[in-house]
């Protein structure tokens, strides 16, 4: 799922009461100012994703969260799901490069997050939180589900691979948050 060209706008909007499941596939490239460039899951939603990716999706505002997906809502990553090379580019007060989620996010299976950036600071005052994953809610990763080489490049950055509020993290079985970088 990938808009058009010279066109900007969220690759898929996941509604109060409604959800979506994806099993392959891939939503690409998509461009939106403030939150959830490639998903946005509304909080009596859900979104599962099993297999395919979501990748180079671009957050451009200063403020943003979510560059892959921004919940309020539930969020399972399974499978060889990827969330890969997403961005925030203009990272003052910046969250979640990869994931953005104040609801409950699970990372299971082999599922990935990674490579994602919150960069660019041009004010060089806003801190950025979580260069994979910025949680304010439920967060398990489980299984063999790895956040890695993920990054922030802002003054006053704190949590490169996962970055949490408030709420909870339960970090199981060989699951692994490694190589994530912080760059001032």
């Amino acid at each position: 799922i990938t808009h058009a060209k010279s066109m900007s706008g969220r690759g898929v909007l996941v509604s109060d009461g409604a959800n979506f499941t994806m099993y392959g596939g891939a939503i690409v490239g998509n461009i939106v100012e403030t939150a959830g460039a490639g998903v946005s899951v509304a909080a009596s939603a859900s979104f599962s994703m099993y297999g395919g990716e979501i990748t180079a999706n671009v957050l451009s505002a200063e403020g943003s969260a979510g560059g892959g997906i921004w919940s309020a809502g539930t969020v399972v990553i399974g499978g060889n799901a990827q969330i890969l090379r997403n961005s925030a580019l203009r990272g003052d007060g910046g969250s979640g490069g990869g994931i953005w989620s104040s609801g409950t996010l699970t990372l299971t299976g082999s599922a990935a997050v990674r490579d994602n950036t919150i960069r660019d600071n041009t004010s060089r005052t806003g801190a950025a939180f979580g260069g994979g994953i910025y949680s304010a809610g439920t967060l398990t990763i489980e299984e063999s589900a790895a956040v890695t080489d993920n990054s922030l490049n802002n003054s006053g950055a704190n949590g490169g691979g996962v970055y949490a509020a408030s709420g909870s993290v339960a970090l199981r079985d060989n699951a692994k948050i490694t190589s994530n970088s912080i760059l001032n």
